[in-house]
């Protein structure tokens, strides 16, 4: 797989590496994508913790005022959608584990950052946990259109049958400290993370996307065809994500790319961590189509991934 280093310093203190060195129209092109992606990020109203809170617990229900953990709401949908209209509320405070049949699907949520947590050294029975127990094919929680979403202190878990998280249409999703993507299984692509349709995922420190499968499936109206799953922790078929630390980690694929399978956009590896994941080609990542940029450590921390680390081809 071919990676192209490039120096930092574009944008000025955001670590993003610089694309101006580049030669040729198509990088140029790619570069003033990706610098107005990044600049997005820089300019949207951001999440500053300084606004007041609504709570989720799956004890509660939703006639309450959602304004203290004694009288949360029972349902994250609910929350946020009621937060995007209210320039006062700026995170949702979930406590215990919430398990939802349909698919959560937040679009055009707010043009600012909604932070959606956990308590930060929760007790296992308050520990915030969010788990998709339907069967549809699909994802478990979809984040689309105008929204900007930042998980920390949070795990999304336990699909049988779909993604973890989808972000797409724009959607901006950031993995902060202690967000956690895993344990899910989705006969198809992307078993913890599916990125496309201009969708930007971002990684920080403490973020995880780990133990996430992606199986073989079948397809067509006899159901005769067969294809192989692939990006077991994260696939990336258009859009941008950008890794600037967290760990993905023990991810399996029965197609290519373990941890990462690049079927389009861009992917920006500034640090963090791809560990022991696991596929048929492509242990860490698996390039098909699609950019992946590196920029100071970003090499740092692919590594004992079976059977290999990195691999490219079109599939």
């Amino acid at each position: 797989m071919k990676f192209v280093l490039i120096p930092a310093g574009s944008i000025p203190g955001n670590g993003i590496p610089s694309l101006s060195s580049r030669k040729g129209w198509s990088m140029r092109k790619t570069a003033v994508y990706i610098c107005l992606c990044v600049l997005a990020m820089l300019l949207a109203p951001a999440w500053t913790g300084h606004g007041a809170s609504f709570y989720v617990s799956a004890t509660a229900n939703n006639d309450n005022d959602g304004l203290s953990e004694e009288n949360a709401f029972d349902s994250l949908w609910y929350a946020v959608a009621l937060a995007s209209g209210r320039a006062d509320i700026e995170r949702v405070i979930v406590t215990g584990k919430l398990s939802f049949p349909s698919v959560i699907n937040w679009n055009d949520t707010s043009s600012r950052e909604i932070l959606i947590t956990g308590k930060a050294h929760a007790a296992d029975h308050e520990r915030a946990v969010l788990t998709y127990t339907g069967d549809a094919f699909s994802c478990g929680i979809t984040i689309s259109g105008k929204s900007k979403i930042r998980f920390e202190h949070i795990e999304i878990s336990g699909t049988t049958d779909a993604s973890g998280l989808c972000v797409r249409d724009g959607a901006m999703v950031t993995l902060g400290s202690g967000a956690t993507i895993t344990r899910n299984h989705n006969a198809g692509d992307g078993g913890g993370v599916y990125v496309s349709t201009s969708g930007i995922l971002v990684m920080e420190d403490g973020a995880e996307i780990s133990h996430n499968e992606c199986s073989t499936y079948v397809y067509g109206l006899d159901g005769a065809k067969e294809m192989q799953g692939r990006g077991g922790g994260l696939y990336l078929s258009d859009g941008v994500v950008i890794i600037y630390g967290g760990r993905i980690a023990h991810n399996t694929v029965d197609g290519a790319g373990g941890g990462i399978f690049i079927g389009g956009g861009h992917l920006i590896r500034h640090g963090g961590v791809i560990t022991e994941n696991t596929a048929c080609a492509g242990g860490g990542i698996y390039k098909a189509y699609g950019d992946t940029y590196v920029s100071g450590k970003g090499n740092v921390g692919i590594r004992g991934n079976t059977p290999n680390d990195v691999e490219s081809g079109n599939e």
